[in-house]
């Protein structure tokens, strides 16, 4: 605990972590006179003020860890002199002010973190240029102005994360042929455009969420080529068309969260298939027919949404051997006839089966 103390005669210093502690105080100021350094790492700490100018002398330097802090302030525009940076991490504080164009100097970066801080404006369009990308994280700032369209230019990219900002524009053009992905967040902007085609087949990608953006056009087929992935949210959108029957065909499928959409046609009975998936969301969409009997193969299934649709017929007694239900809500639908047996389902929370037409 207690401040950093003077290392400022360390001259021929090259790795300095002091992460996971209780330090506080500033970054000393004299940090830029120890040029040797490769590894800066002071992560989750209660450092405090901002991050000194000078920082742009230490050339040789790596990696920077700075998340975690009680830092403040603006990124220095003398960030751009670190060159040789492959890792930069300075999310979970309060850093406000925009991204300096000057960062994108730093073409040897692997993993670029600034989530979770008060950051505004416009992304440099020099973040196209970056080949050696494996993460870059964005989410919970006030960025604006559109996605790097050529962020997996390189081939490299695996995380990227984008939520909780105020994205405009379509989703990035180079992440339709992108192989290396495992998970992508683009939730909560204002982006647009139609996503019909927008991905491929991604053989590694394991979570997906466009939710509460602006994209219309169908639910590709391809999200079933996709043999890792386990999240697939594309909830208040615009989305038009049927749910894909090959979805059903994602043998690793968990969360399927496609409420508040424009969706048609019937639930696909190959839905049955998904003996992973916990969570089925498919309500307020124009949904029709029948749930499918299949439904009650899903033995895993723990929230079950699919409200505010035109679904009807008898409620199907195979929804009520589903006995991992925690949420069940089938309101505002034309369900008929009675109640099935609901006895099995002894973890249940929550049952809506308000305004339908049960007798």
């Amino acid at each position: 605990s207690g401040t950093i103390p003077s290392i400022r005669n360390l001259t021929n210093l090259e790795h300095l972590k002091l992460a996971n502690n209780s330090l506080s105080g500033p970054i000393p100021p004299y940090i830029g006179e120890l040029v040797n350094l490769k590894v800066l790492d002071f992560e989750s700490n209660r450092i405090s003020g901002s991050i000194p100018s000078n920082i742009g002398n230490l050339t040789k330097l790596g990696i920077f860890f700075l998340a975690h802090n009680m830092i403040s302030g603006s990124v220095p525009t003398s960030i751009g002199n670190l060159i040789n940076l492959e890792s930069l991490d300075l999310s979970r504080k309060t850093i406000s002010g925009v991204i300096p164009s000057t960062l994108g100097n730093l073409t040897k970066l692997n993993f670029l973190l600034v989530f979770n801080n008060k950051l505004h404006g416009t992304l440099p369009p020099a973040l196209n240029n970056f080949t050696k990308l494996q993460s870059l994280q964005l989410s919970t700032n006030r960025f604006t102005g559109p996605l790097p369209q050529q962020i997996c230019i390189g081939g490299s990219l695996r995380k990227f994360a984008a939520n909780g900002n105020s994205f405009t524009g379509s989703v990035p053009k180079s992440l339709k042929n992108c192989s290396s992905l495992t998970r992508v967040n683009l939730s909560g902007n204002r982006l647009s455009g139609n996503i019909s085609d927008a991905f491929g087949v991604h053989p590694k990608l394991d979570f997906v969420d466009l939710s509460n953006n602006n994209f219309y056009g169908h639910i590709s087929p391809n999200w079933a080529k996709c043999p890792s992935l386990t999240s697939l949210k594309i909830s208040n959108n615009n989305l038009s068309g049927g749910i894909p029957p090959e979805l059903g065909w994602a043998p690793m499928l968990q969360e399927l969260v496609l409420f508040s959409n424009h969706l048609t046609g019937k639930i696909p009975k190959e839905l049955g298939n998904l003996t992973s998936l916990f969570d089925l969301s498919i309500g307020d969409n124009e949904l029709f027919g029948n749930i499918p009997t299949e439904i009650g193969a899903l033995s895993r299934l723990e929230n079950l949404e699919l409200a505010a649709n035109n679904l009807g017929g008898p409620i199907p007694k195979q929804v009520g051997s589903l006995h991992k239900l925690l949420h069940l809500n089938l309101s505002n639908n034309k369900f008929t006839e009675s109640i099935p047996s609901f006895n099995q389902l002894q973890s249940l929370q929550d049952l809506d089966l308000g305004r339908n037409l049960l007798n």
